[in-house]
């Protein structure tokens, strides 16, 4: 996939957060006429996208959503007793958006196991079982 011209990532950078964060009501909004699954799949790719990404926080730091102003959200939050949960929503997709979170950790393990060669595997777990057998 051929990387997001800057111009464009701005552009949705601007929608996006204009839309509330919401990829798929962003390409909505900026790409009228597209099925359902094509505007979830450009949204899917946009915010994997780095230029898109890079222009987001610049976009967020212009519009003043930066780590002073989450602090002083945070401060009220945790100070009120009331109708929180909405401003917290808000800003646990501006500090996923950030970057805040630590990545998930995921491990893949591939194992390739070729039936053909149960013979020579068993052939070898009978040498070994005589070698031990040997230093008993």
């Amino acid at each position: 996939m051929p990387p997001m011209p800057k111009i464009k990532a701005k552009i949705r950078a601007k929608e996006y957060i204009r839309q509330k964060f919401n990829a798929t009501e962003t390409i909505k909004a900026l790409e009228p006429g597209k099925s359902r699954d094509n505007t979830n799949i450009i949204a899917h790719r946009m915010l994997n996208n780095a230029v898109f990404q890079s222009a987001l926080q610049e976009e967020m730091e212009k519009q003043g959503l930066n780590d002073e102003f989450i602090s002083e959200i945070t401060k009220r939050n945790i100070k009120q007793n009331d109708n929180y949960a909405a401003s917290n929503q808000a800003m646990d997709m501006v500090n996923k958006v950030k970057g805040n979170y630590a990545p998930e950790r995921k491990q893949s393990v591939s194992l390739n196991i070729n039936i053909n060669d149960a013979g020579a595997v068993n052939e070898r777990i009978k040498e070994l079982q005589q070698e031990l057998a040997a230093l008993e």
